[in-house]
């Protein structure tokens, strides 16, 4: 993401969560996305199906944050909480990294080139 955008600021939440728990993912996520203010982008990565075919998705809540993720409940929290004001399934491959994409890498094939701020506005989903 640095090298599309240098000015980019990273915070890195945690690498603690049991591996596979959805629902530790999704507590983690609601706890952290209340701090951070309006316009902020977040990206959740728990996969238990590491491999298999599932949606990546991007919930923009009513207050405005970003929360891109697979769509296996990791935003059900925040969505609950903060609202929804729009859902989209990230299907346009144009800002995916160049390559192949590897079925066990979407964090770093799909999600980390989109939560990045020059490819995340200028895309069309």
């Amino acid at each position: 993401m640095l090298s599309i955008e240098p000015e980019l600021k990273l915070v890195d939440i945690s690498h603690g969560v049991t591996p596979f728990n959805i629902q530790e993912g999704a507590n983690t996520l609601l706890y952290v996305a209340r701090e951070f203010p309006e316009g902020t982008v977040f990206l959740a990565i728990v996969d238990p199906g590491a491999g298999t075919e599932k949606k990546a998705i991007l919930v923009i809540t009513q207050n405005d944050k970003y929360f891109i993720a697979h769509d296996n409940g990791i935003s059900t929290l925040v969505a609950n909480e903060m609202g929804i004001k729009k859902v989209y399934e990230l299907k346009n491959n144009k800002y995916f990294r160049p390559g192949k994409i590897y079925k066990d890498f979407h964090g770093r094939d799909i999600f980390f080139t989109r939560s990045s701020p020059y490819c995340f506005w200028r895309s069309n989903f």
